[in-house]
């Protein structure tokens, strides 16, 4: 028989054990909870600028047009990781490829990969740098744009900081901008992943001009993106032939034509051959002229011949 003390001692203990399943039974019953990692704060700001230079500069291949484009632009409402950051100066080198009816490519829809970029009028390519506002740079690398006939544009920014090793991984912002009459612009930039704080979020300082920072950019042609299905009637080039897949097929066809075309070429030689040879028989015979007859016929009498007197 148990003890007053001890009954005492199982029923705390009972109790402590049903306390501590309540306790625990939410967690038990959201094992999620334990593995939750917040989400990372991204990206996103606000652009405005001007396309400072623009110039024809040559022409790819197929001959669409290529055009040096330089943009300076400022960010502003910079958000990064949760934080507000001061406005940021953005200046792109690039070289643009002008599209004609016949030389649009098929191209992915740079904001939506899985769509095609419908209405497409060029492409722009080249270096991306952001300036921060200490007049440093905080941020360079590349930079796609994919220019629409409405004068929208999807653009790509892939950066890393200014001085980071080659195996720094990218960051990419996505963003769209309209270009208006004026040459200025307007958009805003977005991206999941959030753009080192420390590096924005700086003291005001000097301002820097575009010239300074495109002067320090090395920007080349790219490659050709239209596709080469037509040329103008001047420029021409003479196209190599481009066999079928199964040439024997196309044989009797050309045959064909060439046993057509053997007889005729003979049969006009040979007429020419024969015109020929009767001219000339015709030319010889009238050049001889035929013996004197009578009109009967008959050859005509010799002429007395007159012997003289001794």
């Amino acid at each position: 028989m148990l003890s007053r003390g001890s009954a005492t001692a199982r029923g705390v203990t009972w109790l402590l054990c049903v306390l501590s399943l309540m306790a625990t039974a939410p967690a038990l019953a959201r094992p999620n909870l334990w593995n939750r990692v917040p989400e990372a704060p991204g990206f996103s700001a606000t652009l405005d600028g001007h396309v400072v230079q623009h110039r024809r500069v040559g022409y790819q291949p197929d001959f669409d047009p290529i055009d040096r484009v330089v943009i300076s632009a400022m960010l502003r409402h910079v958000r990064s990781a949760g934080v507000d950051l001061p406005d940021t100066m953005l200046v792109l080198s690039l070289y643009l490829e002008n599209f004609t009816d016949t030389t649009t490519p098929l191209l992915p829809d740079l904001l939506h990969p899985d769509q095609p970029a419908t209405g497409i009028g060029g492409f722009m390519q080249g270096k991306a740098v952001l300036i921060t506002a200490a007049g440093r740079k905080g941020f360079d690398g590349s930079v796609l744009a994919e220019v629409f006939l409405d004068n929208t544009v999807h653009i790509a920014l892939d950066l890393v900081p200014s001085g980071a090793s080659v195996t720094t991984p990218t960051q990419r912002l996505l963003g769209t901008f309209t270009l208006e009459s004026d040459l200025s612009l307007r958009g805003a930039l977005d991206g999941s992943q959030s753009l080192a704080a420390q590096v924005l979020r700086v003291p005001r300082g000097r301002p820097i001009a575009w010239q300074s920072v495109v002067a320090g950019l090395a920007v080349r042609i790219p490659p050709m993106m239209g596709t080469v299905t037509s040329r103008l009637p001047s420029q021409r080039a003479p196209v190599p032939l481009v066999l079928p897949t199964n040439p024997v097929g196309l044989q009797p066809h050309i045959v064909a034509d060439r046993a057509s075309t053997v007889p005729a070429v003979l049969v006009v030689s040979a007429l020419v051959i024969i015109i020929g040879v009767l001219s000339a028989a015709l030319f010889v015979l009238g050049g001889l002229r035929p013996a004197r007859r009578t009109v009967s016929g008959h050859a005509p009498p010799p002429e007395p011949r007159v012997e003289g007197r001794l």
